[in-house]
């Protein structure tokens, strides 16, 4: 009788039910009853932003809209060097990093969705892109690893941290 309604648990739910409602309103059907229960409390998707694939934050946007139809509820954004690091200006340089802006705009939009987005990046290996440049020679162990035992080393890493995870309202890091 043209009337529709969603129980959900939590927002991203609410944009799942919404696409099945239309999902099967397309395919005709007029009277129907969907009943999920969810089996975990968190699921998502990890995006490799870091190998020659930076996406625009448009793109993270489409992404994460396409998550919450989905009921996907976690966004891990894989970024190795590809994040603003003030105190190490060379750090993801030319390679298409996001800026704290950015990156604060994508996790406000996920926020809107019920979306989660947790920052993933290296911290000891697979770090040849940033360990390239000059800064880096008193803290570089092997082209792509830190030192270990070295304070410049740890002060480093700890310039990672903070300049990852503050964008983002999530406490988690990968």
């Amino acid at each position: 009788n043209n009337h529709a309604c969603l129980r959900c648990r939590g927002r991203v739910q609410i944009f799942r039910a919404l696409g099945l409602l239309i999902q099967n309103l397309k395919e005709g059907k007029r009277s129907f009853e969907l009943k999920e229960n969810i089996q975990f409390e968190h699921s998502g998707v990890m995006f490799d932003v870091s190998r020659n694939a930076v996406l625009k934050t448009d793109t993270i946007k489409k992404l994460l809209r396409y998550m919450a139809v989905m009921g996907l509820n976690t966004a891990y954004l894989y970024m190795e060097d590809l994040y603003e690091v003030k105190k190490y200006p060379y750090f993801g340089y030319m390679r298409g990093r996001y800026s704290f802006e950015e990156l604060q705009e994508c996790d406000q939009y996920a926020q809107q969705l019920g979306i989660e987005i947790v920052p993933c990046i290296q911290t000891l290996g697979h770090l040849e892109s940033a360990l390239r440049w000059k800064y880096a020679q008193d803290i570089k162990d092997t082209d792509g690893v830190l030192l270990v035992g070295e304070e410049k080393t740890y002060q480093f890493i700890e310039a990672l941290i903070d300049a990852a995870s503050k964008p983002f309202r999530s406490r988690r890091i990968h």
